[in-house]
């Protein structure tokens, strides 16, 4: 970081000056200058920084619009009106609408079609998940793979609650939305049956390797990284006839 300092710091001296010479630092996450706060001449460094707003994540429509511009218009893939609906709300849903992430899936997603002749269906989205998963997610897999329940229960409340928080459309979360949540995924094996959820999400959130911890305030609950959502969102898979959760292979 002082070497990186010192280039940004050469941005003022004359030789360079002259050029009108920009640097330009990318994927670097916001408030830059609290990596150069140890820094002697911190304040200098930080007078030449000018942080760029974060990229915002895309709404459903601009990601249907941005599925809809590379597979229809880009490649020429036919699609009927269903399925590209069925694809589009997939994408955001299992992307959470980030642009990165997005180009990622929809990448797997043509290759897909590509090997399937380019005949469009809904089978395409099981392989462009388990393509993407074990290209990008796979750190996220092996760590929601790891929290959930080591033995075969009668109802496997643990995985039943990781499936509950891949419904989770806020930021954060109560235990008693999680509860509430579970109780409508899973109506007949939580019926009239007292639910240990807050003791499951202490649990989970107390794990040094885990997907969610305690809000700031400590009154709730959030997911440790976005990708740890994602993943669980593709992987979790829920047998409606006994409730029960599985998880796809790699």
């Amino acid at each position: 970081m002082r070497e990186l300092a010192n280039i940004i710091s050469l941005l003022d001296d004359s030789r360079y000056a002259k050029y009108e010479i920009k640097f330009l630092l990318v994927g670097v996450p916001r408030d830059i200058a609290t990596y150069f706060s140890k820094l002697e001449n911190l304040s200098s460094v930080g007078n030449r920084i000018e942080e760029l707003p974060e990229v915002d994540c895309l709404s459903a429509t601009q990601v249907s619009e941005l599925a809809h511009k590379g597979l229809v218009k880009e490649l020429k893939i036919k699609l009927e009106e269903k399925t590209e609906q069925e694809f589009s709300k997939h994408i955001f849903d299992v992307t959470l609408g980030i642009p990165q992430r997005v180009q990622e899936y929809c990448e797997k997603l043509a290759y897909a079609i590509e090997d399937s002749n380019w005949n469009a269906t809904a089978e395409n989205l099981e392989k462009a998940d388990k393509e993407w998963l074990e290209s990008g997610l796979k750190q996220a897999y092996q760590t929601v793979e790891g929290l959930m329940n080591e033995k075969e229960t009668k109802a496997g409340r643990r995985n039943q609650t990781l499936y509950t928080l891949t419904r989770i459309t806020k930021s954060s979360f109560s235990t008693g939305e999680v509860e509430e949540l579970l109780r409508l995924e899973f109506p007949n094996s939580t019926k009239d049956v007292k639910l240990a959820v807050g003791q499951i999400l202490s649990e989970l959130a107390t794990k040094e390797n885990t997907v969610i911890k305690r809000t700031a305030k400590g009154n709730g609950f959030q997911f440790t990284d976005p990708r740890y959502l994602m993943c669980m969102r593709l992987m979790l898979k829920k047998d409606e006839t006994t409730e029960k959760i599985a998880k796809i292979e790699l």
